[in-house]
């Protein structure tokens, strides 16, 4: 694995050149910080309820939402249940493995289910990850569906003086760049952000961390608040996390859906 320096011309997509040095890097060595990161990942792969707050502005399809309760329920490897409310009762459900989803709107009373794409999953929360990258950024990972084949051999990790934090850049299959912030010494994402060029095309970011500590005794930084941006398509989600339980039993019922009596169901592709 290569772990090359940053030249200024790549702080400079973030910060600028000129405040570099607002924040000095810690006294231990790159290569250390990188170990350390990458064992940091498997923290809290244990079954999650997340219960939070929604407000989004979806450009793409023209909705806004203010102040709706969402509950995320998660089960390792990528089982994964959402459920949006208004006024204690629900709007719509989807439920993913990760490689397909079925989802619920209550209102429409139309069942729908297909692969688990951006797209599809982005019909219930607009943040245009598929469900498996949403998954792994709940649980404190970085989007991995796009990266190119050579991603992690050719990667950039460094201190970025602006940020107060390790940047890590890596390459998409597409020709963009991902860049990704980690907290130091907690090692938790705080930002990450794909870009094209010197153009920011997507957006995430995390603050309010906490440690949480599960029933195996695992100590895990998690945010409080998480903002997903996509700038060009003029779409912004917000999550207000209330709370978060780890090491959930879930039954199996919960990552299943049934199609309600008399809905339209629609297979996507």
């Amino acid at each position: 694995m290569k772990i090359r320096l940053f030249s200024c011309a790549v702080v400079f997509l973030f910060s600028g050149c000129a405040s570099m040095r607002s924040i000095p890097e810690p006294d231990v060595a790159t290569g250390y910080a990188l170990s350390e990161i990458e064992t940091e990942k498997g923290c809290a792969l244990t079954s999650m309820r997340v219960i939070s707050k929604i407000d989004y502005v979806d450009g793409v399809n023209g909705k806004r939402v203010v102040g709706q309760d969402l509950v995320f329920s998660a089960r390792p490897p990528l089982d994964m249940r959402i459920t949006i409310s208004a006024f204690d009762k629900a709007v719509s459900t989807l439920v993913s493995d990760g490689a397909g989803f079925a989802l619920i709107d209550v209102g429409q009373n139309v069942f729908v289910a297909g692969e688990a794409t951006p797209e599809n999953i982005s019909q219930i929360l607009p943040v245009y990850l598929s469900a498996a990258d949403l998954f792994r950024v709940i649980y404190g990972d970085f989007p991995r569906d796009g990266l190119a084949a050579d991603a992690f051999e050719s990667q950039m990790f460094a201190w970025d003086p602006e940020k107060g934090g390790y940047r890590r850049t890596l390459g998409l299959a597409d020709g963009r760049s991902m860049h990704v912030i980690y907290e130091w010494p907690s090692k938790a994402i705080k930002q990450i952000a794909v870009l094209s060029g010197e153009k920011v095309q997507y957006a995430y970011e995390a603050s309010g961390f906490e440690a949480v500590t599960g029933a195996s005794g695992l100590v895990c930084t998690y945010p409080r608040e998480i903002l997903f941006s996509l700038p060009d398509q003029k779409t912004d989600v917000r999550l207000r996390i209330e709370k978060r339980d780890m090491d959930v039993e879930f039954s199996e019922a919960v990552f299943q859906l049934i199609p309600p009596a008399g809905s339209q169901i629609v297979i996507m592709q």
